[in-house]
């Protein structure tokens, strides 16, 4: 970083390989507490140069991706958000303006109370049970008949697309939009990413607070907000927390590309 870290912070440097090169990347850290939702910013760069990266790698073997504005055939699929992007997206509400933020509310509300009266999906229990018939693939699938855009689309497009979840960024196809009705996330020919920057920050807060591994259901993230405030105001030292996710990138960047290195070496 030209110049060096402001004074009383330090550069917490990033190295992803991811397609056979290195990504670099830097952040700034003190040791002024840091909240999980504080990381989010972070992240959602990092996710937004991974995607940029993996778009470039497909353009290289002859497909691109067919999302384009005004799609939101994806906005109506389930979108788990990490502990720290549903604290973050809280936040980001509260801070909208009155009008907008008045409108998202009640969308939320009225999101929770759809699913509420819909009843709990039924999860698979048997843990011998394959991908395809497991608890993720369940709680999709039952999503998929409530049929319910996301709150924050507005005429077929995100309303705030500058904080959108990861997972939202991370989700890409090469097929026709046709192929993505039906609310089912796993239509269409789907891009790989290297790895999910979701499934790292769900990680980090795992890691941090001693916890399970945990999802939200976007929809519900307002209320759970609410639900968990006291957790929403836990801080760490910033260097560590940075430090934190930056060791967890890279761990799950590496294991993806020993797996590419296995599959093409096989091929």
């Amino acid at each position: 970083m030209p110049g060096g870290a402001p004074d009383g912070h330090s550069t917490v440097s990033i190295e992803l390989g991811l397609f056979g090169r290195p990504l670099r990347l830097t952040a700034t850290a003190s040791d002024q507490p840091m909240r999980l939702a504080d990381v989010v910013p972070l992240a959602r760069s990092i996710c937004d140069q991974v995607v940029h990266r993996t778009i470039e790698h497909i353009q290289a073997g002859g497909e691109a991706p067919s999302c384009h504005r005004g799609c939101g055939a994806c906005c109506r699929y389930i979108v788990p958000l990490s502990v720290p992007e549903a604290f973050r997206l809280h936040e980001d509400i509260s801070a909208m303006p009155a009008e907008q933020r008045a409108r998202a509310e009640e969308l939320f509300a009225k999101a929770v109370t759809r699913i509420v009266q819909a009843g709990p999906p039924d999860i698979p229990t048997d843990e011998t049970a394959q991908d395809d018939s497991g608890p993720a693939n369940a709680m999709a699938q039952w999503y998929a008949t409530l049929d319910m855009p996301c709150p924050l689309l507005i005429d077929q497009c995100c309303d705030s697309y500058s904080i959108r979840p990861t997972a939202c960024r991370e989700h890409l196809v090469t097929s026709k939009p046709a192929f993505c009705a039906g609310n089912d996330p796993a239509t269409g020919n789907l891009v790989a990413m290297p790895f999910s920057v979701t499934q790292a920050l769900a990680m980090l807060a795992a890691n941090m607070e001693g916890s399970h591994f945990e999802a939200v259901l976007m929809p519900t993230a307002l209320q759970w907000c609410s639900d968990n405030a006291v957790r929403a105001q836990l801080a760490w030292p910033g260097r560590k927390l940075v430090q934190r996710f930056a060791n967890i990138l890279q761990q799950l960047a590496d294991r993806a590309e020993r797996q590419r290195q296995a599959a093409d070496n096989a091929a």
